[in-house]
């Protein structure tokens, strides 16, 4: 029989990645043994050993999720893009505009990107191509649509090359965003080092708009805040069981 997955609410949790996700699970079952164990009267003894598991399990699991998150937030470089219609190649509609963050790993080889755009109807695409400013350069980061039209994020996995040329000379790629009526490029903006502010909404093309706040606490933060309280309730947990145990 496999672990029983952690629920909130009747949903299941998914938090970072595979490792959280088992070491979530491993609490979550040792914690229903030491439950078990106290209804089957195991008296005292056992019950302790049991808590000791779970505090030590919430231990290792704490410090895996701190060291795990830490260091591929470090190797990321921020960079940023805007512009409008009127810097593509050819010229689109002036009023129309992007504004992006890409968050660039070179160590994992991953891109995480926040991409707004205004205008006057849905993007269908949006990349991250290879150019200088006036200049039509090829694809080479593919981003997807309905996370732009959403104003959402993603994490795209790159070549670790790619990744640290971008980093290298950011100002030799930029971000462009197509349309149905501009398909070649309805804004762009050359990417620049330092984070940017992105518009704060997403015209649908019909009147309605997407927020571009994002509600929640994004995942390497949330698994830094339970990482370090996995290993506060680690610490308390064994001075508890090892003063009772005197």
């Amino acid at each position: 029989m496999g672990t029983p997955p952690l629920t909130l609410g009747g949903r299941p949790v998914v938090l970072s990645g595979e490792v959280t996700n088992r070491c979530i699970n491993e609490w979550y079952l040792a914690s229903a043994s030491a439950v078990g164990a106290k209804l089957k009267g195991a008296g005292m003894k056992g019950l302790r050993v049991t808590a000791a598991r779970v505090m030590a399990i919430a231990g290792v699991c704490g410090v895996m999720l701190v060291s795990v998150v830490s260091p591929a937030s470090a190797s990321a470089t921020s960079l940023s893009a805007s512009g409008n219609g009127s810097s593509e190649v050819p010229p689109a509609v002036a009023t129309d505009t992007v504004a992006a963050t890409v968050d660039v790993d070179p160590q994992a080889g991953t891109i995480t990107y926040t991409v707004s755009f205004q205008g006057t109807e849905p993007v269908v695409a949006g990349h991250i191509h290879k150019g200088a400013v006036g200049v039509s350069g090829p694809v080479v980061v593919t981003f997807d649509s309905a996370v732009i039209n959403a104003a959402g994020s993603a994490t795209v996995k790159v070549d670790k090359s790619l990744a640290a040329a971008i980093v290298a000379d950011p100002a030799g790629y930029y971000v462009n965003v197509h349309t149905k009526s501009h398909p070649s490029g309805a804004a762009r903006g050359q990417l620049t080092a330092g984070s940017g502010t992105a518009p704060t909404a997403v015209n649908a093309g019909s009147g309605g708009q997407f927020a571009a706040a994002q509600s929640g606490v994004g995942g390497p933060i949330l698994a830094l805040l339970i990482g370090s309280v996995l290993v506060v309730v680690a610490a308390a947990g064994v001075y508890t069981v090892r003063k009772r145990s005197v």
